[in-house]
């Protein structure tokens, strides 16, 4: 399987002046993980890294999502030092991610393997298609960054696993350390560096903490770093991640496609605020998102837009939706910016692309609260009317305030209403003289005076 790979650019960071992103991933790996690795590689850029610390504890992960982290790693301008730290696990998908970083490290304690994949039954997959599919992407990792070749298939064909030494002593890790500190006192005595043999590019470490020359291109000298002193920044994910970890629970997505279907049906079924087919759409989308049909960015798009036409048909066509429309763009807006990722490519301080964040997001909450204000007025009417007959109001006479084809708003004795014409004798035009003839719940049935 062919891997793309960017050049890692050298660091230039003056010497002692090194820096360390940690990222700590302790659950499985999914979506979330996949979106929040963009975050962690785009912010180690902009921050100017010199090394992203991977501490990995996961029974494994989605082959999707895995696969992408992957890319993500072998593509990362910044090298990336996976370490499982002591009685820590990295099983199955978390294998895979090791492999695919260009530095790795093991605790007393910690176990790497067992990496045959697993179908949504739960059992083992062991078709040749999907076998050797997973067994060419970890093989072709482990080469890129002159690794066990046999044990790496071993892990997927074998469900091998391994401890530390082992590890260590079969070339699939470069370093035992059980602390942070340790790690980085032993990876200051080396240099990451591009090496080729019959064509293959492949990276490796070499000793340079006693001034020994090395062939190759240069990737990062950690000796000259003064790696083992580097300030280390904790990397705390965003509110984005949480949310795109929450709705693709499996549990929770089932909720919200439970939702979104039964409010739809039961929106388009009956009369009333059209809020069951506005929330049954949200969620149905959501949903829709969380179980993978619909990607992030092609879902925050849609839920945009969603809320953009919702505000627009509330201020446009005023058939009795009371604010409910409002609302629900705001809604959708406030969720579509919780899925908003920084680009890679997007080149910005972090700090402008969370106020950003927040603008949207902020922005979303007060439409929200605006428009709900109005909702409870309009309410608060329809409870005043309430009190009324209503039905003293039968034989009554108004006129057309909002066309009837056939739900529309009129006045009646000096009050406005919903109301709907008697079939066969709509459309009733703006200002045309209408009676009474019904009244259903807080809602007029009407018909057009002959002039």
């Amino acid at each position: 399987m062919p891997i793309v790979i960017f050049a890692i650019s050298q660091h230039v960071n003056a010497q002692g002046d090194s820096s360390v992103l940690k990222v700590t991933l302790d659950n499985d790996i999914g979506l979330a993980e996949e979106t929040m690795f963009d975050d962690v590689i785009s912010t180690a850029q902009q921050t100017g890294v010199d090394l992203i610390l991977l501490e990995l504890n996961t029974p494994g992960g989605t082959v999707d999502s895995v696969t992408e982290i992957m890319i993500k790693f072998a593509n990362s301008p910044i090298p990336v030092f996976t370490w499982i730290s002591v009685g820590g696990v990295a099983w199955s998908g978390g294998t895979y991610l090791l492999m695919a970083s260009q530095l790795a490290g093991m605790a007393s304690g910690a176990t790497i393997g067992s990496c045959q994949p697993v179908g949504n039954d739960g059992q083992p997959i062991t078709d040749s298609k999907h076998i050797n599919a997973v067994v060419s992407l970890m093989v072709e990792h482990a080469k890129l960054h002159n690794r066990n070749e046999t044990l790496a298939e071993d892990f997927i064909t074998e469900n091998t696993n391994v401890g530390a030494v082992d590890g260590l002593n079969n070339h699939v890790i470069e370093f035992i350390a059980n602390s942070v500190s340790s790690l980085l006192a032993q990876l200051n005595n080396y240099s990451l560096v591009w090496n080729q043999t019959g064509g293959e590019n492949y990276t490796t470490l070499v000793e340079t903490s006693s001034g020994v020359s090395f062939t190759g291109s240069l990737i990062a000298n950690f000796t000259e770093l003064a790696i083992e002193s580097a300030d280390i920044t904790e990397y705390n994910p965003s509110i984005s991640y949480y949310f795109i970890r929450f709705i693709t629970n499996p549990m929770v997505v089932s909720i919200f496609l439970t939702i979104g279907s039964f409010g739809l049906i039961i929106g388009l079924t009956t009369t009333n605020t059209h809020l069951d087919e506005i929330v049954g759409g949200i969620a149905l989308v959501i949903g829709l998102i969380g179980v993978g049909i619909i990607g992030i960015a092609v879902g925050a798009i849609i839920l945009f837009v969603i809320g953009l036409a919702f505000f627009i048909a509330e201020i446009e066509y005023d058939v009795g939706f009371n604010g409910s429309l409002a609302i629900g763009g705001g809604v959708c807006i406030a969720i579509a910016s919780l899925f908003i990722i920084p680009s890679e490519n997007y080149w910005t301080e972090p700090g402008f692309l969370l106020g950003a964040k927040w603008a949207a997001f902020g922005i979303s909450v007060a439409f929200i609260a605006f428009f709900s204000l109005i909702a409870i007025k309009v309410l608060q009417t329809k409870y005043l009317k309430s009190d009324l007959d209503v039905d003293q109001l039968v034989g009554s006479q108004g006129y057309v305030k909002k066309e009837l084809k056939p739900e529309g708003q009129v006045i009646v004795k000096a009050e406005q209403w919903s109301a709907i014409a008697v079939e066969g004798t709509w459309p009733i035009h703006e200002g045309k003289d209408i009676e009474v003839v019904k009244v259903d719940g807080l809602r007029l049935i009407v018909k057009p005076i002959k002039d």
